[in-house]
């Protein structure tokens, strides 16, 4: 994610708000944004609602799902201020330690699933000003799966980041150093903060109805924050997955096609489940247990 000189200043100044006396800093933002229009918007029509978090997920990784408008997961920014004499980019030992110690301080524990980090440092120019800038790109704490990466190779990466960036500034004095954590917290209790959440910034008007993908973290939050509402699975991402369940049977092109003929062909539900289960009878699916 590109950061610029204006997110960096506005990040640092939330960041030193939330300073404590040792001059560290931890903030956990989890926020819900609703504007004015959406809010108004959703007393009128509030009989369904799409609640998308794709962004988590594609190949942009962005902390970010939306009620068709509002944000999510957790960002954890955590920082250092250095007092002088300042290291300079040189001190690699020094500055690869102290990223090392957020780390563990502050990410390793809220990590859940999948987890990633920016490195931000600030640093000294003259005559007496500051800039901070990224280095490098996101650094992965886990893998795809969710297993932790080891902290020796996350260490290897820091320290790969800082001497790159050494080599040009070797001699700058570094004030201070700031990550940005994405934790993708696909939980049931994120979930249910999220929900909990909307609900109030929109009045607190009962939903009708929802539309999700298949996650069970999502399913079982909205049982207990929701359970009027009628929750259904979005159709797109149940496509999504007809070639990961069903690319190795045979015919799968010729009954892929009639299956989506009779999704989008069928107007009222007595009609879709007639077309479906002649589809199904059709090509002989009758033992398939995910089309069941």
């Amino acid at each position: 994610m590109a950061i610029n000189e204006r997110d960096t200043r506005n990040e640092l100044y939330r960041e030193k708000k939330l300073k404590l006396r040792d001059g560290n800093a931890k903030a956990m933002l989890e926020n819900t944004w609703v504007d004015a229009h959406s809010r108004a918007a959703y007393e009128e029509f509030n009989d369904m609602v799409y609640f998308d978090i794709t962004y988590l997920k594609n190949q942009y990784e962005l902390p970010f799902a939306n009620f068709v408008g509002s944000p999510h997961p957790r960002l954890i920014i955590c920082s250092h201020t250095f007092r002088e004499p300042y290291p300079s980019f040189s001190r690699l030992q020094i500055l690869c330690s102290c990223i090392m110690d957020l780390l563990l301080q502050y990410a390793y524990p809220s990590i859940a699933t999948y987890a990633k980090f920016q490195i931000l440092v600030s640093m000294k120019v003259s005559p007496g000003g500051v800039i901070s800038f990224t280095i490098g790109k996101a650094i992965p704490l886990t893998f795809d799966d969710g297993k932790l990466i080891p902290q020796s190779h996350v260490y290897a990466r820091i320290l790969r980041a800082v001497t790159t960036i050494s080599e040009r500034y070797d001699t700058c004095m570094v004030t201070g150093v700031t990550l940005r954590v994405f934790v993708e917290g696909r939980t049931t209790d994120t979930f249910e903060w999220e929900f909990c959440m909307w609900g109030h910034c929109m009045t607190g008007i009962a939903l009708g109805g929802i539309l999700t993908d298949q996650a069970a973290t999502m399913r079982n939050a909205l049982r207990s924050t929701m359970p009027e509402t009628r929750h259904r699975w979005c159709i797109r991402h149940i496509i999504e997955k007809f070639s990961q369940k069903l690319g190795k049977c045979k015919g799968y092109n010729e009954f892929k096609d009639d299956l989506l003929s009779a999704i989008y062909d069928s107007l009222f539900v007595p009609e879709f489940e007639s077309s479906w289960m002649a589809v199904i009878n059709k090509h002989g699916l009758e033992d398939n247990v995910w089309l069941d």
